[in-house]
């Protein structure tokens, strides 16, 4: 994932489920101070897909507190 400026972070999740891409990739760009934390969340309500069960929504991905730790 890329900024308009050029600043790009790679991940690859460990179980080699994209689900979680989106919301690591802005996670770190927002640490690296390349987008703003605010346009993040807004920004992962439109690409973060809800967990579905039966078709109805039952969760959602959340970060781990490792990650969640470099927004502090």
């Amino acid at each position: 994932m890329a900024t308009p400026q050029g600043v790009s972070v790679a991940v690859k999740i460990l179980d080699g489920n994209i689900r979680a891409t989106s919301l690591v990739a802005l996670t770190l760009l927002a640490a690296a101070g390349a987008v703003e934390i605010p346009g993040v969340a807004s920004a992962l309500e439109k690409v973060v897909e809800p967990v579905l069960g039966g078709g109805h929504p039952v969760g959602k991905i959340r970060l781990g507190p490792a990650v969640s730790a470099l927004l502090d």
